[in-house]
């Protein structure tokens, strides 16, 4: 039995993409000029001054400034990541209302920078972000249920939370509740449906419960034996090293036509998504279940993402220009934060 890793550094990245761009949570357009004028910056790049004028709003006490210099200071497009300062602004927009905030912070206070480790406090905010039905209060609070950081260790709490955040649509949680279920952790076992919990995270974009849809789908897990259909799922997981790995092993049991197949069906769904949810799939998360030891072969620890990261370097962590396009950064920050 495998242990939730609660975030890695590149996990945490993911999931702050995940926050604003899969999060539920209607977004508040922006309403005064002085908004419409940061987001022509941060269009540009044109960090510094972004940063100097979202501070000035935040001086008046504008929950967007809070929000925007939370997120710059974080080193996001570029600036010079200040994580004790990103923490007081972030805490500003969460105080202020914004659930997104709230999230982000909990997040953060669990896994970011050693400096600004605090779990009493990030427990205050997931729960603050849980009770506006932020998903990703939710899918945390379970996080540090399951692993025992922070909070009590709890399997049954841990997956009552996985599924709340799962009904609110939030994919890491429904990948995390489908593998729980196949293994029976925190509550009864039930295969069908932790299949159909993957099958919803997958539908988001989640790398690796693509991943364990191919597994299943190759083994005839639960489900009907379908290399293609293998293929297929792993294909659309090969930003995962394991699954580029499983994929290559699987073609020697493929024809050519099959494999064209297997092509076919992974670009026909690519093409079927919004660029977006494109850009929002996490890549890999630590796997919490001896279903994703077997998938391992006992070989590779399930909580050892493919990367390593130094999570005391920020400046090797990932920005978020270069995982999304320009347009879908613009989306990603405009449209996901608070304002009054």
């Amino acid at each position: 039995m495998n242990n939730f890793k609660l975030l890695s550094a590149k996990s945490l990245v993911v999931l702050l993409l995940a926050i604003f761009v899969a999060s539920h949570v209607k977004a508040v357009e922006p309403t005064r000029p002085e908004h419409f004028a940061i987001r022509e910056l941060l269009k540009t790049n044109s960090f510094e001054k972004a940063l100097r004028d979202s501070k000035a709003l935040s001086e008046k006490g504008d929950p967007y400034g809070h929000y925007v210099a939370g997120l710059l200071l974080m080193g996001n497009y570029g600036a010079q990541a200040d994580w004790p300062a990103a923490v007081i602004y972030m805490e500003k927009a969460a105080n202020s209302g914004c659930d997104q905030a709230a999230g982000v912070l909990g997040a953060i206070l669990c896994d970011g920078p050693k400096a600004i480790i605090d779990y009493k406090k990030a427990v205050k905010y997931l729960e603050m972000a849980a009770a506006k039905n932020n998903p990703v209060g939710f899918d945390m609070l379970g996080r540090m249920h399951y692993d025992g950081v922070g909070l009590p260790k709890n399997a049954k709490k841990a997956r009552e939370y996985f599924a709340i955040a799962s009904d609110l649509g939030y994919s890491g949680s429904q990948e995390r509740l489908g593998l729980m279920m196949f293994d029976g952790e925190g509550g009864r076992k039930d295969q069908k449906m932790a299949v159909t919990w993957l099958n919803r995270a997958a539908a988001a974009g989640n790398a690796p419960a693509f991943h364990l849809l191919g597994y299943i789908h190759e083994r005839g897990m639960y489900v009907r034996k379908d290399l293609v259909e293998a293929a297929k799922n792993y294909i659309l997981a090969t930003p995962l090293e394991k699954s580029v790995a499983a994929l290559e092993n699987l073609k020697r049991s493929l024809s050519v036509a099959q494999y064209e197949e297997a092509m076919r069906r992974a670009k026909a769904w690519k093409a079927a998504k919004p660029a977006v949810a494109q850009a929002a799939r996490p890549a890999a998360q630590p796997a919490s279940s001896a279903l994703a030891q077997k998938i391992s072969g006992g070989n590779v620890p399930a909580n050892q993402a493919s990367v390593e990261l130094d999570s005391e370097n920020i400046d090797s962590w990932p920005q978020l220009e270069a995982i999304m396009s320009t347009q879908q950064v613009e989306q990603f920050i405009l449209k996901e934060y608070c304002a009054d």
